[in-house]
């Protein structure tokens, strides 16, 4: 990984929220610049782990942004959910709908059965989120999972 993220990437759980914001606006940059894939997973990767111990709404919204942009940068990065999807069940709704939509551009069908868990929760919302995840993964109710 870039020296730079390293140094943005260390600590960074015991930053003051201000700081922890700017790192990872920076992090941010550094994904939307086209670095080298093995870069962008490797950072995207951390992200993901970060997530878990993430309590600020605010930095949880820009770990999930950050993340997303890898994806959208780099199509097929081989990033590990499972730190997050763990996460679902104990979750409140805007956790799992930004859970959703990264499940969904990660373009795995694996995640297939996960995200049509939701399309039957209590909250429109999530129900929305899980259609329009599917619907991005062009899922069909006939497909095998």
């Amino acid at each position: 990984m870039d020296q730079t993220c390293q140094i943005l990437l260390k600590d960074i759980t015991l930053c003051s929220p201000e700081e922890k914001m700017s790192r990872l606006k920076n992090i941010g940059n550094y994904i939307k610049s086209g670095n080298d894939t093995e870069d962008i997973i490797t950072v995207a990767q951390n992200l993901v782990d970060l997530l878990p111990q993430e309590n600020d709404q605010q930095a949880r919204k820009l770990l999930f942004k950050n993340i997303s942009i890898a994806y959208n940068k780099r199509a097929n990065l081989t990033i590990q959910l499972t730190p997050i999807v763990n996460l679902l069940d104990e979750s409140g709704p805007a956790f799992i709908c930004e859970t959703l939509h990264l499940l969904s551009v990660s373009r795995n069908k694996k995640y297939w059965p996960v995200i049509s868990r939701y399309l039957y929760h209590a909250e429109e919302i999530i129900r929305e989120e899980a259609a329009n995840a599917l619907t991005y993964l062009q899922y069909t109710p006939s497909q095998k999972h």
